[in-house]
């Protein structure tokens, strides 16, 4: 096996979670010592799952792709998917996840246009795919034990985990849509899910008035109060999946007052209690 790929196999979570601990950072340690399922879970930006132990399967449409470790998931452009994470006989589910900021994907564009037909790996067309983790293990290594507080270096390092994928034939995120105004919204609140958020603000950001956003966000479907709702929800997730917080903590990291609110409005979303993932 590549020493590379030994190395990142082995390494435990602890570790490597406290490297990125903070909400600046783009990459996030996943653990589950049971396996359970979540519905419609939202991915705003590109993202690469790496599962080190156990298996991840995701459920786009009618598509199901499974992944395990020693291999790599791929998403594309913003979507939403069934999530399982599912341990196996040697221990709990462990996996990386991160994502790509959308400036260093325009960034990708920028570097890999002139070089459209550069690669060594036919071109993957699904808005999700599947290769084998030894082939992008030393850039994905590089990333990992840059300075987390850097944030030049951490966008340099992701700009040339994106470059290794897509000579692969991994580029189908270079044709990803730039952020919808709802995902910029839902992009924004994600960085301070607790704070007390008003229309005004995402329309000052957003140099927006009041009737342009609302229509917007109409023709996309949603609405301000729903993706506050709905972002606060997938913080909850993010922190349920990542941290040892009990539910409690969570609710109040998110924005809710009430617990029993919170998990009743969780259960609604993903289709299963927080308290199942807090004690994966």
């Amino acid at each position: 096996m590549h020493s590379d790929l030994s190395w990142l196999l082995s390494q435990p979570l602890d570790p490597l979670a406290a490297r990125f601990d903070g909400a600046a950072s783009a990459t996030v340690t996943i653990v589950a010592a049971h396996a359970y399922r979540l519905q419609a879970v939202a991915c705003d930006m590109p993202l690469l799952l790496v599962p080190l132990q156990g298996k991840k399967g995701l459920r786009c449409g009618d598509v199901q792709l499974d992944c395990g470790a020693g291999d790599f998931l791929l998403v594309h452009r913003a979507l939403q998917f069934d999530v399982e994470n599912t341990p196996d006989r040697d221990g709990p589910y462990r996996a990386l996840a991160l994502a790509f900021p959308w400036h260093v994907v325009e960034l990708a564009r920028s570097l890999l246009g002139p070089h459209s037909g550069a690669g060594s790996g036919p071109a993957h067309a699904a808005s999700i795919s599947v290769g084998a983790l030894e082939a992008i293990v030393m850039p994905l290594r590089a990333y990992l034990e840059a300075d987390a507080q850097d944030p030049l270096m951490t966008d340099y390092l992701a700009l040339g985990l994106l470059v290794a994928l897509a000579r692969l034939g991994h580029r189908a995120f270079l044709m990803a849509h730039d952020p919808s105004t709802a995902a910029r919204v839902r992009l924004m609140i994600a960085a301070a899910p607790a704070q007390d958020w008003k229309s005004a603000h995402v329309e000052q950001q957003l140099q927006m008035s009041s009737a342009t956003l609302r229509r917007h966000l109409h023709e996309e479907g949603t609405s301000f109060r729903a993706l506050l709702l709905d972002v606060r929800l997938h913080a909850g997730l993010a922190l349920l999946q990542t941290t040892r917080r009990p539910v409690k903590a969570v609710a109040g990291a998110c924005g809710y007052r009430s617990v029993p609110s919170f998990s009743r409005a969780f259960a609604r979303r993903f289709g299963v209690d927080p308290s199942a993932v807090a004690g994966a």
